[in-house]
């Protein structure tokens, strides 16, 4: 199956994946579509990229100097030119036909006094151009720090949150669930006062229906990158958060793991990958000038489906955007996109995985945001990379390496 970024003389990609997105998947490769309602879906998860290089955050030697920092973060974003950047995911995932989308790094990055920069809502209001009529079915905002800064000389406070999300097709039905504060978490220290920052993870959740097919539950997940040890209690979390759902389940994101990775094998243990041999998704450098893919973290797990066609998109070098510092890719993650078709589902399927209580938020307004629960938590004590810069770390890195400036700071000041 080409990928949506490859194109044919002639013919749009839009053009011809819309129109084998919108038939009820075929019974045979000759295109007869099943006469009854379809009794599949199409998946797609993308991680949007915050899009800036945080090196310099790390380095900031006293209170002046970071608050430049902090204020050169809100400026970075700025000129990676977010709705363009957008507006060509936008053009991605239209082409891809899904039904579903998971999103991840669906941030807002915000500076008091000055417009903020929604990822979200600068991606929304991409696709209510194209030719797909996208809504947001769930958001769960996971992280939320505000940090001092300083933009043109001028005071200020910047605010990085993080989301992860959840897009359906129009004439796809979708229908609230509560949302989820995985409560293994990463805990960054402030100083030698004991006081930490707890960067959380969750599950953007809800119910879908296509084409008169049978509802299923759908979680949108970034897992952790900087540390092994929190990812992996963080996938046994979301595991059990899927067995507790009744009847079929799609658990699609950035699990930051590998197949062969424990994390990876916890969640593969209690639901079916349907994507890990797609290929590379992730990761180009962190400010999307350069870097190529490498690792497959993006996934697609199920439960009561099968998949078929895995397929990569933003992948061509056509979709590289200009910006004042050069060239940039739209995101540092390639996307998925993967059919899936319900098969019966075992009654009795005994899973491997542990089943711990996972604290579930009431389901928000798309704009709404959740606020993490309080929670054991741990360190980045494994030996994981914790730069700024490490493939994949995404705006969570962020959301670290700002507060590692912070105590830097401290310790000058």
């Amino acid at each position: 199956m080409p990928s949506p970024s490859d194109t044919t003389p002639g013919l749009t990609r839009r053009t011809i994946l819309h129109a084998a997105a919108t038939v009820p998947f075929a019974a045979s490769v000759t295109g007869v579509a099943r006469a009854e309602p379809s009794s599949g879906a199409r998946i797609a998860t993308l991680n949007l990229g915050l899009g800036v290089s945080l090196t310099p955050v790390l380095f900031a030697e006293d209170a002046t100097q970071r608050r430049r920092v902090v204020g050169d973060l809100y400026e970075s974003v700025r000129v990676s030119d977010v709705p363009r950047r957008m507006a060509v995911l936008a053009d991605e995932l239209a082409a891809t036909g899904a039904d579903v989308v998971a999103l991840q790094e669906a941030a807002s990055v915000a500076a008091d006094g000055i417009d903020s920069v929604d990822f979200l809502d600068e991606l929304t209001q991409a696709l209510d151009g194209s030719d797909e009529n996208y809504r947001v079915a769930a958001v769960s905002e996971t992280t939320s720090v505000s940090l001092p800064g300083l933009i043109d000389d001028e005071e200020t406070t910047v605010t990085l949150r993080d989301r992860d999300a959840i897009l359906v097709r129009g004439g796809v039905e979708s229908t609230e669930m509560p949302n989820v504060t995985l409560d293994a978490t990463l805990a960054v220290p402030l100083g030698e006062e004991g006081e930490t920052v707890e960067i959380s993870r969750g599950v953007a959740a809800a119910g879908v229906s296509v084409s008169g097919g049978p509802t299923f539950a759908v979680g949108s997940t970034h897992l952790e990158r900087a540390s092994s040890e929190i990812r992996t209690a963080q996938a046994t979390e979301l595991a059990a958060w899927a067995d507790q759902r009744d009847g079929r389940v799609v658990v699609a994101g950035d699990v930051n793991a590998t197949p062969g990775d424990e994390a990876y094998d916890t969640l593969a243990s209690s639901l079916k990958s349907v994507t890990g041999d797609v290929g590379p998704t992730c990761c180009r450098s962190s400010d999307l000038t350069s870097g190529d893919l490498s690792r497959t973290v993006d996934h697609v797990f199920v439960r009561g489906f099968d998949g078929t066609d895995p397929t990569r998109f933003v992948t061509s070098d056509d979709l590289r955007i200009e910006t004042p510092e050069g060239e940039r890719w739209p995101s540092d993650h390639a996307g998925v996109v993967v059919n899936l078709d319900a098969v019966p589902i075992e009654t009795a399927s005994p899973s491997a995985t542990p089943t711990p209580t996972v604290t579930t938020q009431p389901s928000p307004e798309p704009t709404t945001s959740s606020t993490p629960t309080e929670q054991p938590t741990s360190s980045p004590t494994d030996g994981t990379s914790t730069s700024a810069d490490a493939a994949g770390f995404g705006i969570l890195a962020s959301l670290v390496a700002l507060v590692v400036a912070v105590v830097r700071a401290r310790q000058h000041d």
